[in-house]
């Protein structure tokens, strides 16, 4: 019988490097994740819930994650990845506990878990465990060319520079949903001066003068295809400023036709109607391609 050892995360411990594989082996994700991005994406998570289970040989069976998004007051569990010589059982015993923790804990957060709905064996693991499908997302394939064509009213846009990168850092602030990514100020000017200005194409959307909504194109390999695909990096706006939604995807179309990047694409963003109801309404305004890209499950309460 095999002998299993579990072993919470901890820094400077290595245990990233069984992560990865893990990760890599059970999705095949290109580029593959390594140890080194997991470790980065640690430090900026705070606090970091994942449990790992071992042979007794220190080689790597399963994993679970959680995430804590404080504002949305929500917890999100992840799939317990497992190799395929994982024994039957482990999977259950690291999701069971990592739920029994987040339950415990003193901090008051609804219970979310995840699944993309090409991953039939996901689905039916969260339904095992007494979850209950909650909400439905979807991806919003439109042509930057209708997009072009249409019209806005009541906001301004202009593209972002180094010198709106003060401004940027508050609206990431006062968004709030990237306060784990990016627990300093320092680590949303990195992203912005290392990564997005890097690529450029940001674009800043204005009401009365006021900055209420940002985001930027990028080519991005999409799983479980892993084919090119034209998202947006990161999107960033005060609460009930959603209306900017429509400007915002306006004139990024707009660029990537005038810098020619990737228009041979359409617009894809992910959206879930039931949380994200005005954002649905703008985007089916533009006739889209909508797919069911995942469902999110959570306990009756």
């Amino acid at each position: 019988m095999m002998n299993i050892q579990y072993f919470d995360w901890e820094p400077e411990k290595g245990l990233e490097e069984y992560q990865a594989r893990i990760y890599n082996e059970t999705n095949n994700p290109t580029p593959p994740i390594t140890p080194e991005s997991i470790i980065q994406r640690n430090k900026q998570e705070k606090p970091v819930f994942c449990r790992i289970a071992l042979t007794e040989e220190k080689e790597p069976l399963a994993y679970v994650q959680a995430r804590d998004y404080p504002a949305i007051k929500e917890t999100h569990i992840g799939f317990p990845w497992a190799l395929t010589n994982c024994p039957k059982g482990v999977q259950d015993r690291l999701f069971d506990e990592m739920v029994t923790y987040v339950k415990n804990r003193k901090e008051s957060m609804t219970i979310r878990a995840n699944a993309a709905s090409e991953r039939k064996e996901i689905l039916e693991f969260f339904k095992k465990k007494g979850l209950k499908e909650k909400t439905r997302s979807y991806r919003y394939d439109i042509e930057l060319k209708k997009l072009n064509e249409a019209k806005f009213e009541g906001y301004t846009t202009q593209l972002a520079t180094l010198d709106d990168i003060d401004k940027l850092v508050e609206l990431i602030r006062e968004d709030g949903r990237f306060d784990g990514q990016f627990p300093t100020d320092e680590d949303v000017k990195t992203y912005f001066t290392d990564r997005v200005f890097a690529t450029g194409h940001c674009i800043l959307v204005y009401k009365d003068d006021n900055l209420v909504m940002a985001s930027a194109p990028l080519i991005y390999k999409l799983p479980p295809e892993n084919k090119d695909t034209l998202i947006l990096r990161f999107h960033s706006y005060r609460k009930g400023s959603e209306g900017a939604y429509r400007p915002l995807l306006v004139e990024m179309a707009k660029e990537c036709l005038k810098a020619n990047y990737g228009t041979q694409f359409p617009i894809s963003t992910f959206v879930s109607p039931s949380s994200e109801e005005i954002f649905a309404t703008i985007l089916d305004d533009f006739d889209p391609v909508k797919t069911v890209t995942g469902f999110s499950f959570g306990f009756e309460e």
